[in-house]
Protein backbone atom coordinates (compact mmCIF):
# COMPACT_ATOMS: atom_id res chain seq x y z
CA UNK A 1 0.00 0.00 0.00
CA UNK A 2 2.79 2.38 -0.16
CA UNK A 3 2.37 3.94 -3.43
CA UNK A 4 -1.47 4.06 -3.16
CA UNK A 5 -0.34 6.00 0.66
CA UNK A 6 1.78 8.39 -1.21
CA UNK A 7 -1.47 9.22 -3.20
CA UNK A 8 -3.51 9.72 -0.48
CA UNK A 9 -5.37 6.86 -0.82
CA UNK A 10 -6.77 5.02 2.26
CA UNK A 11 -5.92 1.56 1.28
CA UNK A 12 -6.13 -2.13 2.02
CA UNK A 13 -4.10 -5.34 1.58
CA UNK A 14 -5.09 -8.78 2.26
CA UNK A 15 -4.59 -12.96 2.13
CA UNK A 16 -7.66 -13.91 0.36
CA UNK A 17 -8.34 -15.99 3.97
CA UNK A 18 -5.57 -18.62 3.79
CA UNK A 19 -1.66 -18.41 4.51
CA UNK A 20 0.71 -19.65 2.00
CA UNK A 21 0.63 -19.15 -1.55
CA UNK A 22 -0.95 -20.75 -4.64
CA UNK A 23 2.40 -22.31 -5.92
CA UNK A 24 2.52 -23.76 -2.54
CA UNK A 25 -0.60 -25.11 -2.64
CA UNK A 26 -0.96 -27.31 0.63
CA UNK A 27 -3.73 -24.69 1.81
CA UNK A 28 -6.26 -25.76 -0.06
CA UNK A 29 -5.90 -29.36 0.24
CA UNK A 30 -9.73 -30.46 -0.20
CA UNK A 31 -10.63 -27.43 1.36
CA UNK A 32 -13.69 -25.90 -0.38
CA UNK A 33 -14.18 -23.00 1.78
CA UNK A 34 -10.63 -21.75 1.82
CA UNK A 35 -10.62 -22.08 -2.34
CA UNK A 36 -13.71 -20.28 -2.39
CA UNK A 37 -12.50 -17.59 -0.20
CA UNK A 38 -9.59 -17.27 -2.62
CA UNK A 39 -11.51 -17.59 -5.68
CA UNK A 40 -14.46 -15.19 -5.13
CA UNK A 41 -15.31 -14.38 -1.48
CA UNK A 42 -11.69 -13.08 0.11
CA UNK A 43 -11.63 -10.00 -1.92
CA UNK A 44 -15.46 -9.27 -2.01
CA UNK A 45 -15.54 -9.23 1.75
CA UNK A 46 -11.98 -7.25 2.07
CA UNK A 47 -13.47 -4.54 -0.29
CA UNK A 48 -16.67 -3.97 2.36
CA UNK A 49 -14.52 -4.07 5.71
CA UNK A 50 -12.02 -1.82 3.80
CA UNK A 51 -14.93 1.03 2.97
CA UNK A 52 -16.24 0.43 6.28
CA UNK A 53 -13.03 0.95 8.11
CA UNK A 54 -12.58 4.01 6.58
CA UNK A 55 -15.67 5.16 6.72
CA UNK A 56 -15.72 5.26 10.45
CA UNK A 57 -12.05 6.32 10.65
CA UNK A 58 -13.22 9.63 8.42
CA UNK A 59 -16.67 10.24 9.27
CA UNK A 60 -17.38 9.97 5.63
CA UNK A 61 -17.94 7.30 3.30
CA UNK A 62 -15.06 7.30 0.21
CA UNK A 63 -15.39 9.41 -2.40
CA UNK A 64 -14.25 6.63 -5.33
CA UNK A 65 -13.19 3.46 -4.62
CA UNK A 66 -10.44 1.51 -6.72
CA UNK A 67 -8.97 -1.61 -7.17
CA UNK A 68 -5.52 -2.11 -8.55
CA UNK A 69 -4.07 -5.62 -8.99
CA UNK A 70 -1.59 -7.54 -11.28
CA UNK A 71 -1.46 -11.70 -11.51
CA UNK A 72 -3.83 -13.38 -8.67
CA UNK A 73 -4.54 -9.30 -7.89
CA UNK A 74 -6.10 -9.12 -11.43
CA UNK A 75 -8.43 -11.77 -11.35
CA UNK A 76 -9.45 -10.32 -8.15
CA UNK A 77 -10.64 -7.37 -9.65
CA UNK A 78 -12.17 -9.25 -12.95
CA UNK A 79 -14.20 -11.40 -10.61
CA UNK A 80 -15.22 -7.76 -8.36
CA UNK A 81 -16.73 -6.16 -11.90
CA UNK A 82 -18.29 -9.83 -13.36
CA UNK A 83 -19.93 -10.80 -9.48
CA UNK A 84 -20.10 -7.25 -7.33
CA UNK A 85 -20.19 -4.50 -10.13
CA UNK A 86 -21.10 -2.10 -7.04
CA UNK A 87 -17.95 -2.50 -5.54
CA UNK A 88 -15.78 -0.47 -7.46
CA UNK A 89 -15.93 2.74 -9.20
CA UNK A 90 -12.95 1.84 -11.22
CA UNK A 91 -10.49 -1.22 -11.44
CA UNK A 92 -7.00 -1.73 -12.59
CA UNK A 93 -6.32 -5.41 -13.48
CA UNK A 94 -3.40 -6.46 -14.53
CA UNK A 95 -2.33 -10.12 -16.21
CA UNK A 96 -5.18 -11.31 -14.81
CA UNK A 97 -4.79 -14.79 -13.36
CA UNK A 98 -6.93 -18.08 -14.51
CA UNK A 99 -6.32 -20.74 -12.96
CA UNK A 100 -8.04 -24.49 -14.31
CA UNK A 101 -7.21 -24.66 -17.96
CA UNK A 102 -3.74 -22.32 -17.72
CA UNK A 103 -2.95 -25.18 -15.23
CA UNK A 104 -3.58 -27.61 -18.10
CA UNK A 105 -1.23 -26.02 -20.66
CA UNK A 106 1.51 -24.68 -18.56
CA UNK A 107 1.84 -28.79 -17.38
CA UNK A 108 2.06 -29.19 -20.70
CA UNK A 109 4.44 -26.99 -21.46
CA UNK A 110 6.43 -27.53 -18.20
CA UNK A 111 6.54 -31.55 -18.89
CA UNK A 112 7.78 -30.72 -22.51
CA UNK A 113 10.40 -29.10 -21.51
CA UNK A 114 11.83 -31.19 -18.80
CA UNK A 115 13.22 -34.60 -19.91
CA UNK A 116 12.04 -37.90 -18.62
CA UNK A 117 14.14 -37.34 -15.52
CA UNK A 118 12.35 -34.28 -14.57
CA UNK A 119 15.67 -31.99 -15.37
CA UNK A 120 15.24 -29.10 -17.54
CA UNK A 121 16.21 -29.62 -21.24
CA UNK A 122 17.05 -25.80 -21.79
CA UNK A 123 19.49 -23.52 -19.68
CA UNK A 124 19.15 -19.51 -19.77
CA UNK A 125 21.45 -18.91 -22.34
CA UNK A 126 19.42 -21.49 -24.25
CA UNK A 127 15.96 -19.67 -24.00
CA UNK A 128 18.10 -16.46 -24.87
CA UNK A 129 19.00 -18.24 -28.35
CA UNK A 130 15.24 -19.21 -28.50
CA UNK A 131 13.86 -15.52 -28.02
CA UNK A 132 16.23 -14.01 -29.80
CA UNK A 133 15.39 -16.19 -32.82
CA UNK A 134 11.42 -15.59 -32.20
CA UNK A 135 12.39 -11.56 -32.11
CA UNK A 136 14.49 -12.06 -35.34
CA UNK A 137 12.12 -13.25 -37.03
CA UNK A 138 9.32 -10.46 -36.42
CA UNK A 139 10.66 -7.46 -34.99
CA UNK A 140 10.29 -5.28 -37.95
CA UNK A 141 6.37 -5.68 -37.99
CA UNK A 142 5.42 -2.46 -36.55
CA UNK A 143 7.81 -0.55 -39.10
CA UNK A 144 10.69 -0.25 -36.36
CA UNK A 145 13.59 -2.83 -35.80
CA UNK A 146 14.04 -2.35 -31.71
CA UNK A 147 14.67 -5.55 -30.05
CA UNK A 148 10.47 -5.46 -29.59
CA UNK A 149 7.60 -7.48 -31.15
CA UNK A 150 5.73 -4.32 -31.43
CA UNK A 151 2.56 -6.01 -33.38
CA UNK A 152 0.50 -9.05 -32.48
CA UNK A 153 2.69 -11.96 -32.12
CA UNK A 154 -0.01 -13.96 -33.34
CA UNK A 155 1.30 -13.06 -36.69
CA UNK A 156 4.63 -14.15 -36.26
CA UNK A 157 6.03 -17.05 -38.55
CA UNK A 158 8.87 -17.98 -36.56
CA UNK A 159 9.68 -21.92 -36.54
CA UNK A 160 12.40 -23.00 -34.03
CA UNK A 161 13.72 -25.52 -36.35
CA UNK A 162 15.74 -22.12 -37.67
CA UNK A 163 18.03 -22.21 -35.07
CA UNK A 164 18.78 -26.00 -35.43
CA UNK A 165 22.52 -26.67 -34.53
CA UNK A 166 24.99 -26.89 -37.69
CA UNK A 167 27.23 -30.24 -37.69
CA UNK A 168 29.66 -29.31 -34.77
CA UNK A 169 28.02 -26.32 -33.93
CA UNK A 170 27.81 -26.09 -30.05
CA UNK A 171 26.74 -23.13 -29.40
CA UNK A 172 24.26 -19.95 -30.44
CA UNK A 173 21.89 -22.96 -31.45
CA UNK A 174 19.52 -25.65 -30.58
CA UNK A 175 19.54 -29.22 -30.59
CA UNK A 176 16.80 -31.54 -32.62
CA UNK A 177 15.20 -32.43 -28.92
CA UNK A 178 15.10 -28.81 -27.70
CA UNK A 179 13.52 -27.79 -31.21
CA UNK A 180 10.80 -30.81 -30.78
CA UNK A 181 10.19 -29.52 -26.77
CA UNK A 182 10.29 -25.79 -28.50
CA UNK A 183 7.52 -26.52 -31.14
CA UNK A 184 5.63 -29.03 -28.36
CA UNK A 185 5.01 -25.44 -26.30
CA UNK A 186 3.81 -23.30 -29.37
CA UNK A 187 1.58 -26.07 -30.34
CA UNK A 188 -0.33 -26.89 -27.60
CA UNK A 189 -1.12 -29.81 -25.82
CA UNK A 190 -2.99 -32.80 -27.54
CA UNK A 191 -4.23 -35.94 -26.59
CA UNK A 192 -2.93 -39.37 -27.46
CA UNK A 193 -4.02 -40.01 -30.69
CA UNK A 194 -3.04 -36.43 -31.57
CA UNK A 195 -6.22 -34.83 -31.14
CA UNK A 196 -4.94 -30.69 -30.31
CA UNK A 197 -6.93 -29.55 -27.13
CA UNK A 198 -6.85 -26.40 -28.30
CA UNK A 199 -10.11 -26.81 -29.77
CA UNK A 200 -11.41 -26.01 -26.25
CA UNK A 201 -8.13 -23.96 -25.03
CA UNK A 202 -7.47 -22.22 -28.23
CA UNK A 203 -5.76 -19.16 -26.61
CA UNK A 204 -3.34 -20.76 -24.53
CA UNK A 205 -0.62 -21.53 -26.71
CA UNK A 206 2.56 -19.74 -26.27
CA UNK A 207 3.44 -17.13 -28.88
CA UNK A 208 7.00 -15.71 -29.87
CA UNK A 209 8.59 -13.29 -27.64
CA UNK A 210 7.37 -15.57 -24.51
CA UNK A 211 10.37 -17.57 -24.25
CA UNK A 212 12.02 -16.18 -20.77
CA UNK A 213 8.47 -16.32 -19.26
CA UNK A 214 6.93 -19.17 -16.93
CA UNK A 215 5.64 -20.84 -20.72
CA UNK A 216 9.36 -21.93 -20.78
CA UNK A 217 10.39 -22.04 -17.34
CA UNK A 218 7.53 -23.19 -15.27
CA UNK A 219 8.98 -25.45 -12.56
CA UNK A 220 7.37 -29.00 -12.33
CA UNK A 221 7.15 -28.83 -8.24
CA UNK A 222 4.71 -26.25 -8.55
CA UNK A 223 2.38 -27.39 -11.04
CA UNK A 224 2.71 -29.95 -9.20
CA UNK A 225 1.43 -28.24 -6.65
CA UNK A 226 -1.52 -26.82 -8.03
CA UNK A 227 -2.55 -30.45 -9.39
CA UNK A 228 -2.47 -32.00 -5.91
CA UNK A 229 -4.20 -29.85 -3.91
CA UNK A 230 -5.96 -26.61 -6.29
CA UNK A 231 -7.41 -27.94 -9.28
CA UNK A 232 -9.38 -30.59 -9.02
CA UNK A 233 -11.76 -31.91 -6.89
CA UNK A 234 -12.08 -34.04 -4.80
CA UNK A 235 -8.14 -32.97 -4.68
CA UNK A 236 -5.60 -36.00 -5.34
CA UNK A 237 -3.09 -35.52 -2.58
CA UNK A 238 0.57 -35.22 -1.90
CA UNK A 239 1.19 -38.91 -3.91
CA UNK A 240 0.14 -37.22 -7.45
CA UNK A 241 2.88 -36.65 -9.64
CA UNK A 242 3.38 -34.43 -12.61
CA UNK A 243 3.19 -37.60 -14.85
CA UNK A 244 -0.10 -38.65 -13.88
CA UNK A 245 -1.81 -36.29 -15.34
CA UNK A 246 -4.47 -37.88 -18.59
CA UNK A 247 -4.28 -35.43 -21.58
CA UNK A 248 -6.85 -37.79 -23.02
CA UNK A 249 -9.31 -37.20 -20.01
CA UNK A 250 -7.85 -34.96 -17.06
CA UNK A 251 -8.91 -31.45 -18.76
CA UNK A 252 -12.35 -32.60 -18.59
CA UNK A 253 -12.86 -32.26 -14.80
CA UNK A 254 -11.33 -29.08 -14.13
CA UNK A 255 -14.70 -27.39 -14.39
CA UNK A 256 -15.72 -28.09 -10.37
CA UNK A 257 -12.95 -26.39 -9.64
CA UNK A 258 -12.78 -23.83 -12.56
CA UNK A 259 -16.14 -22.33 -10.76
CA UNK A 260 -14.52 -21.32 -8.08
CA UNK A 261 -11.12 -19.73 -8.42
CA UNK A 262 -11.78 -18.48 -12.60
CA UNK A 263 -12.11 -15.01 -12.98
CA UNK A 264 -11.80 -14.43 -16.40
CA UNK A 265 -14.78 -17.19 -17.32
CA UNK A 266 -17.34 -14.42 -17.67
CA UNK A 267 -16.86 -11.53 -19.91
CA UNK A 268 -20.31 -10.16 -19.58
CA UNK A 269 -20.25 -6.87 -17.89
CA UNK A 270 -23.01 -4.42 -18.63
CA UNK A 271 -24.28 -4.60 -14.78
CA UNK A 272 -20.75 -3.38 -14.20
CA UNK A 273 -21.03 -0.62 -16.79
CA UNK A 274 -24.64 0.32 -15.86
CA UNK A 275 -23.09 0.49 -12.42
CA UNK A 276 -21.23 3.01 -13.51
CA UNK A 277 -17.71 1.29 -13.30
CA UNK A 278 -14.57 1.61 -15.59
CA UNK A 279 -12.64 -1.44 -15.96
CA UNK A 280 -8.86 -1.36 -17.33
CA UNK A 281 -6.93 -4.54 -18.58
CA UNK A 282 -3.12 -3.62 -19.09
CA UNK A 283 -1.86 -7.14 -20.12
CA UNK A 284 1.91 -7.53 -21.95
CA UNK A 285 2.06 -9.38 -25.33
CA UNK A 286 5.21 -11.17 -24.04
CA UNK A 287 3.61 -12.59 -20.53
CA UNK A 288 3.35 -16.27 -20.16
CA UNK A 289 2.41 -15.99 -16.57
CA UNK A 290 -0.93 -16.40 -15.75
CA UNK A 291 -2.86 -16.79 -17.69
CA UNK A 292 -1.16 -15.64 -20.95
CA UNK A 293 -2.52 -12.54 -24.06
CA UNK A 294 -4.32 -14.60 -26.02
CA UNK A 295 -6.96 -15.02 -23.02
CA UNK A 296 -7.49 -11.19 -22.16
CA UNK A 297 -7.36 -10.63 -25.79
CA UNK A 298 -10.57 -13.47 -26.13
CA UNK A 299 -11.62 -12.43 -23.14
CA UNK A 300 -12.09 -8.98 -24.24
CA UNK A 301 -13.36 -9.60 -28.05
CA UNK A 302 -16.14 -11.49 -26.24
CA UNK A 303 -17.14 -9.18 -23.94
CA UNK A 304 -17.23 -6.73 -27.57
CA UNK A 305 -20.00 -9.40 -28.70
CA UNK A 306 -21.75 -9.66 -25.32
CA UNK A 307 -21.92 -5.62 -24.58
CA UNK A 308 -23.08 -4.40 -28.16
CA UNK A 309 -20.22 -3.71 -30.21
CA UNK A 310 -16.99 -1.37 -29.72
CA UNK A 311 -17.93 1.61 -29.35
CA UNK A 312 -20.57 0.50 -26.29
CA UNK A 313 -18.06 -2.08 -24.70
CA UNK A 314 -15.13 0.86 -24.14
CA UNK A 315 -17.17 3.05 -22.48
CA UNK A 316 -16.64 0.81 -19.50
CA UNK A 317 -14.01 -1.43 -20.53
CA UNK A 318 -10.78 -0.76 -22.19
CA UNK A 319 -7.84 -2.95 -23.07
CA UNK A 320 -4.40 -2.26 -23.48
CA UNK A 321 -1.52 -4.93 -24.80
CA UNK A 322 1.32 -4.07 -24.22
CA UNK A 323 4.44 -5.11 -26.93
CA UNK A 324 7.18 -6.37 -24.68
CA UNK A 325 5.99 -6.37 -21.25
CA UNK A 326 6.09 -9.84 -19.28
CA UNK A 327 3.96 -10.80 -16.66
CA UNK A 328 3.59 -7.91 -14.34
CA UNK A 329 6.92 -5.95 -14.49
CA UNK A 330 9.38 -5.40 -16.84
CA UNK A 331 10.41 -6.57 -20.10
CA UNK A 332 12.26 -5.29 -23.20
CA UNK A 333 9.58 -2.85 -24.26
CA UNK A 334 7.80 0.14 -22.94
CA UNK A 335 6.12 -1.71 -19.86
CA UNK A 336 6.02 0.94 -16.84
CA UNK A 337 3.74 3.92 -16.55
CA UNK A 338 0.95 5.70 -14.55
CA UNK A 339 -1.73 3.74 -15.59
CA UNK A 340 -3.87 4.55 -12.16
CA UNK A 341 -3.86 8.19 -13.19
CA UNK A 342 -5.60 7.66 -16.82
CA UNK A 343 -8.27 5.41 -14.60
CA UNK A 344 -8.60 8.37 -12.33
CA UNK A 345 -9.25 10.66 -15.06
CA UNK A 346 -11.63 7.94 -16.52
CA UNK A 347 -13.59 7.39 -13.35
CA UNK A 348 -13.73 10.88 -11.77
CA UNK A 349 -13.63 13.32 -14.91
CA UNK A 350 -15.17 11.44 -17.64
CA UNK A 351 -11.43 11.01 -19.96
CA UNK A 352 -11.46 7.52 -21.71
CA UNK A 353 -8.04 6.63 -22.60
CA UNK A 354 -7.19 6.78 -25.66
CA UNK A 355 -3.81 6.63 -25.20
CA UNK A 356 -1.38 5.27 -22.42
CA UNK A 357 2.45 6.39 -22.83
CA UNK A 358 4.77 3.43 -21.73
CA UNK A 359 8.13 3.59 -20.29
CA UNK A 360 10.82 1.76 -20.46
CA UNK A 361 13.17 2.22 -17.36
CA UNK A 362 16.74 2.46 -16.95
CA UNK A 363 15.78 0.20 -13.75
CA UNK A 364 13.08 -0.99 -12.37
CA UNK A 365 12.25 -0.17 -8.71
CA UNK A 366 13.70 -2.28 -5.95
CA UNK A 367 11.76 -5.09 -4.97
CA UNK A 368 9.45 -4.93 -8.23
CA UNK A 369 8.84 -8.67 -8.06
CA UNK A 370 6.85 -7.74 -4.54
CA UNK A 371 3.31 -6.52 -4.50
CA UNK A 372 4.74 -3.09 -3.75
CA UNK A 373 7.40 -3.14 -6.44
CA UNK A 374 4.32 -3.83 -9.09
CA UNK A 375 2.28 -0.45 -7.76
CA UNK A 376 5.57 1.37 -7.73
CA UNK A 377 6.28 0.09 -11.69
CA UNK A 378 2.57 0.54 -12.79
CA UNK A 379 1.21 3.78 -10.82
CA UNK A 380 4.72 5.90 -11.68
CA UNK A 381 5.96 7.35 -14.29
CA UNK A 382 10.25 6.15 -13.64
CA UNK A 383 12.38 8.40 -12.68
CA UNK A 384 14.73 7.69 -15.14
CA UNK A 385 14.14 5.69 -18.95
CA UNK A 386 15.33 4.88 -22.21
CA UNK A 387 12.17 5.07 -24.26
CA UNK A 388 8.55 5.76 -24.30
CA UNK A 389 6.00 4.29 -26.41
CA UNK A 390 2.56 4.85 -27.08
CA UNK A 391 -0.48 2.52 -26.25
CA UNK A 392 -3.30 2.12 -27.44
CA UNK A 393 -7.03 0.41 -26.86
CA UNK A 394 -6.90 -3.02 -28.38
CA UNK A 395 -7.16 -3.73 -31.28
CA UNK A 396 -4.92 -0.47 -32.58
CA UNK A 397 -1.43 -0.98 -32.41
CA UNK A 398 1.71 1.43 -32.47
CA UNK A 399 3.05 1.56 -35.72
CA UNK A 400 6.18 3.55 -36.21
CA UNK A 401 5.77 6.46 -38.74
CA UNK A 402 8.88 6.09 -40.66
CA UNK A 403 10.85 9.55 -39.23
CA UNK A 404 11.31 11.23 -35.77
CA UNK A 405 13.54 9.82 -32.38
CA UNK A 406 12.35 5.77 -32.53
CA UNK A 407 12.29 6.48 -28.36
CA UNK A 408 9.76 8.69 -28.29
CA UNK A 409 5.99 7.92 -28.21
CA UNK A 410 4.97 10.70 -30.57
CA UNK A 411 6.78 8.96 -33.96
CA UNK A 412 4.50 6.43 -33.63
CA UNK A 413 0.79 6.20 -34.86
CA UNK A 414 -2.36 4.37 -34.40
CA UNK A 415 -2.99 1.31 -36.87
CA UNK A 416 -5.74 -1.08 -37.30
CA UNK A 417 -4.69 -4.39 -37.56
CA UNK A 418 -5.47 -6.60 -40.40
CA UNK A 419 -8.10 -9.22 -39.11
CA UNK A 420 -6.83 -12.24 -38.28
Amino acid sequence: CDVALRRGYACLTHDTGHFGTTRRASWAYNNLQAEFDYGIRGHYVAALAGKAITEHYYGRAPAFSYHVGCSAGGKQGMVEADRFPWNFDGILAQEPASTTAYGVVVLWNALAMHDADGQPLFTPADLDVLHAGAIAACDADDGLEDGIIGGDPRTCQFDPADLTCASGQTSGCLSPVQVEAARKVYSGPVTSTGEKLSKYFPWYPAMPGSEKGNAFSMDLESLTSWWRFLLFNPDPGPSWTATDFDFDHDYKRTGMMDAVVNGYSNPDLRNFKAAGGKLLIIQGWEDSGLPGPQVSVDYYEMAERIMGGRASTQEAVRLFMIPGRTHCYGGVGAASGDFLSYLEAWVEEGQAPDMIVGYHPEEMPSGTRSATGYAEANTSVPDSYTFTRPHYPYPLQARYKGSGDPNDYRSFEPVEPERR
